[in-house]
């Protein structure tokens, strides 16, 4: 909040880099609201599940995607290897949301690391057990 009411009283200049310090704090206060929300409606027991069958190969190329400017300043290498057509049956979003906490704890504490992420295929003996 001060450093945008100091570029309102033109105190701090109303620059590129100045807006995106301030964009970045946002989006910090921004997830940071969003988990407690999550955290609250679990406690509740309020937290709701929507279950669909989708490709895992999809959901994990939509958020490394959506990372990847952070992921190339930061020097990260992101190798992909997930069976073809392997797909599963959960919250698209949940499972959305524990990938964004990956990548983001990636960032902030592995930087420059290489990263591999490997599926394979599960049979029912292998989940029964």
């Amino acid at each position: 909040m001060g450093r945008v009411q100091g570029m309102l009283d033109e105190v701090v200049p109303s620059d590129e880099v100045q807006l995106g310090m301030v964009k970045r704090q946002l989006d910090q206060l921004r997830k940071l609201v969003d988990d407690l929300h999550l955290l609250s409606m679990a406690r509740a027991g309020r937290l709701v599940l929507e279950r669909s069958d989708f490709s895992l190969a999809a959901v994990v190329a939509e958020r490394l995607a959506w990372f990847q400017p952070q992921l190339y300043e930061a020097h990260v290498n992101t190798q992909v290897s997930i069976v073809d057509g392997f797909r599963i049956d959960t919250d698209r979003d949940r499972l959305g949301q524990v990938l964004n906490i990956l990548v983001d704890n990636l960032l902030r504490y592995a930087a420059g690391v290489p990263v591999e992420l490997h599926s394979a295929e599960l049979d029912a003996s292998m989940i029964a057990g």
